[in-house]
């Protein structure tokens, strides 16, 4: 499966946990240079563990938006985070868990939502945007 499936092993909880790149990293800073302070859900290192976000989590996100910057900018580099091959492979982990602004867990990826992503990293995988990232 290559650099695309690498981890740490399993947590003592039992998940794997995806490992950022220095492409999601990058994509990372580009979502904390939109807002007034970084969040902790975010990798700012190549190596931490790429975290599923909760649901909603955008809306809290919103109001960190730094005054100056555009909304629409900041769904942008969102969406670029989230829309990734290696985020939906975080998404599609055995017991796989979601996360708040703070990087803690607050519920399960659900069963539909962990196939969904499965199928969104393979389509990815297919079409060569792994290769091409960043």
């Amino acid at each position: 499966m290559g650099s695309c499936c690498r981890s740490d092993g399993p947590s003592k909880s039992g998940e794997y946990f995806i490992l950022a790149t220095a492409c999601e990293v990058s994509r990372a800073e580009a979502i904390t240079a939109l807002l007034s302070r970084p969040i902790a859900i975010l990798p700012t290192r190549v190596g931490e563990p790429i975290l599923p976000f909760s649901v909603g989590l955008f809306s809290r996100i919103r109001a960190l938006k730094r005054p100056e910057c555009l909304l629409s900018s900041l769904r942008t580099a969102i969406a670029i985070y989230i829309y990734s091959p290696r985020y939906y492979l975080a998404l599609s982990q055995p017991n796989s868990l979601r996360f708040g602004l703070d990087a803690r867990p607050t519920d399960k990826v659900s069963r539909h939502h962990r196939k969904v992503a499965g199928e969104a990293y393979r389509t990815s995988c297919r079409i060569g945007l792994l290769d091409n990232e960043h």
